[in-house]
């Protein structure tokens, strides 16, 4: 659908709707809601032979809003968003009145009873979200979700082929046991195996050189504190603190132990 109008679409998505719901022996009009209905109305009618009629007729009128202490009011407020077409309406015995609510984005401006809602049109879309803690997001925000997926982490090559990728990106030339040897200090993952690469690349610079060897990959990482399987010097405290306490502790005995913040261990070891 890229590049392609909303108006459009929605039309489509009318034709669509013939096929999927075609309109039955008694109804003889379709009736859009304003103003998103509209496009895939003239679609269905169009394409199903009914004839479309605006049954419905929108207000504009500036500071609308449905925010109101109690449902009275809040009804009220509604009737004065829609009038309906009373001539229209009592002329069809059945209507197939066509609700499109969807590619647009309803946000609130202000607060309390002179808040408004403001709309904002959208293109069609795919929301694709990443975390690592899920339980933070709450049960009804998960379930709009409706592919849930749990990622691995890279396998060996393909961490090489990014690295080697990363390299020819920033016009080095890297040894193939270069490329290795950061793959096996990454930790499965690219971001850290492409920022290991550019500290190497600065080095590399530093001495006026573009080939990046495996001497001097391992001297660099053995200058920031990185080990052969990737550990760095907080984690080995971790480890070290945890193989010398005898039976299970804390996170908060290993802050006071490490004198690091929790949310630091939490989030970085």
């Amino acid at each position: 659908m890229e590049n392609r109008s909303i108006y459009d679409i929605r039309k489509e998505i009318g034709r669509i709707l013939v096929e999927e719901s075609p309109p039955k022996n008694n109804v003889n009009m379709v009736v859009p809601i304003p103003d998103s209905g509209i496009p895939a109305a003239i679609g269905y009618a169009k394409h199903s032979g009914l004839p479309m009629e605006l049954g419905i007729i929108r207000n504009h009128y500036i500071g609308r809003t449905f925010i109101q202490p109690t449902a009275e009011v809040r009804k009220v407020r509604i009737k004065l968003k829609f009038n309906a077409n009373k001539h229209t309406l009592k002329a069809s015995k059945k209507l197939y009145i066509l609700l499109w609510k969807i590619f647009c984005l309803d946000t609130l401006v202000g607060e309390g009873p002179s808040a408004r809602t403001l709309r904002i049109d959208l293109p069609p879309f795919t929301l694709i979200g990443a975390t690592t803690r899920l339980g933070l997001l709450s049960a009804p925000l998960r379930d709009r979700f409706g592919i849930p997926l749990h990622l691995e982490f890279y396998s060996f090559e393909e961490l090489v082929n990014i690295i080697k990728r990363g390299a020819r990106v920033l016009s080095n030339e890297i040894e193939e046991n270069s490329a290795r040897e950061i793959a096996c200090r990454a930790r499965g993952t690219p971001r850290i195996a492409l920022r290991l690469l550019r500290r190497i690349r600065d080095f590399v610079e530093v001495k006026d050189d573009k080939k990046i060897t495996y001497e001097v990959t391992d001297s660099v990482l053995l200058k920031l504190g990185v080990d052969k399987m990737g550990l760095n010097k907080l984690d080995m405290h971790y480890l070290r603190f945890l193989f010398n306490t005898s039976g299970p502790v804390g996170i908060g005995t290993i802050s006071i132990a490490l004198s690091e913040d929790v949310g630091n261990i939490e989030e970085t070891v």
